[in-house]
């Protein structure tokens, strides 16, 4: 049988980023694999290591790239994971077992495995070679990092969070541990999680609007219906009239409402397609103040100056 020292560097999602949550709550998306292939007497026989693209997080973090130096491009010139799974399962052949620092690795990895619906009910022996070493060297009965490790035993370390590197800093380090004793101390009983299948989102019924009774082919010819640009003050009972129409975006105009004793308003018209050329139109009025004002004549000079489709220069009133 042989060993698989396994060492695996991911993503994690960009600050503000959806998280996935089904099929499993993904906390990265692998972006390296690297590995170590031991004989039972601990000698290396072979190695390995790919890149891989991701699917979600797809942006490297800024941390894990500083840690890593693993560039967001470095990322496009990777394979998907199942192909990269796919070659490294070849690769370990049939008789083997993992030997991983810390329990993380395995967790990241049958949690990616879920993602693309690969089974994770046969995944072999792993043992936690972090646990070995702390009952076998450090005693300190805590968790010791692999850099702090290689300190401990005076052991010059290849550069640290590259996959292949961490996973043949790993495979150091059971030179110097009694093997059969630790393997037989820190296998790894983890839980089977039950594949779970993507949910289909539910199809939300569309509730359509209903029609309203009153329609104008063009907005122009709605911005010229008095019965729209003329309407009576609540407070006041005075008529006001709209005038200076200005285009605030394709679905809204602004104009200012003034009655005859000069109290003036802001008013709105918010237009609605329907069909092809229809549309209906709903208004808005609030008294005007001076935020409004300018925003009002911010507008205006804007549209004056590099000219819009519905504004009216010279009128005054519809």
């Amino acid at each position: 049988m042989n060993f698989i020292v396994l060492d695996l560097e991911w993503n994690q999602r960009l600050k503000g980023q959806d998280k996935i949550t089904e099929p499993v709550r993904l906390r990265g998306e692998i972006i390296q694999i690297g590995a170590v292939k031991l004989d039972e007497s601990c000698s290396v026989t072979d190695t390995f290591k790919i890149m891989i693209s991701p699917v979600y997080y797809k942006v490297m973090h800024s941390t894990v790239s500083e840690i890593t130096k693993i560039t967001t491009k470095d990322l496009q010139n990777g394979l998907s994971f199942p192909e990269a799974f796919e070659q490294f399962k070849t690769w370990c052949g049939d008789d083997f077992a993992f030997v991983v620092w810390g329990t993380d690795d395995l967790d990241m990895l049958c949690d990616n495995m879920q993602l693309h619906n690969i089974d994770t009910s046969q995944m072999p022996a792993t043992y936690n070679l972090q646990l070995a070493f702390d009952n076998q060297v450090s005693k300190e009965h805590r968790q010791i990092s692999l850099a702090r490790a290689m300190e401990m035993l005076g052991e010059p370390a290849l550069r640290f969070h590259d996959a292949l590197n961490d996973a043949l800093n790993t495979a150091h380090i059971c030179t110097h541990l009694d093997m059969k004793k630790g393997l037989a101390e820190c296998e790894i009983k983890r839980k089977v999680k039950k594949m779970k299948a993507r949910k289909k989102p539910k199809e939300k019924k569309k509730i359509l609007p209903q029609k309203p009774e009153k329609l104008y082919p063009s907005k122009k010819s709605a911005l010229k219906d008095r019965e729209l640009t003329r309407f009576f003050c609540p407070d006041c009972g005075e008529e006001i009239a709209c005038s200076g129409f200005v285009e605030q975006s394709s679905r809204r105009f602004m104009a200012v409402g003034k009655t005859e004793s000069g109290k003036e308003f802001f008013v709105k018209f918010n237009f609605t397609k329907w069909g092809e050329r229809e549309f209906s139109v709903s208004r808005t009025v609030n008294e005007m103040n001076e935020e409004k004002k300018s925003v009002y004549l911010k507008r205006k000079k804007r549209n004056a100056k590099y000219g819009s489709r519905y504004y009216y220069r010279n009128q005054k009133t519809l």
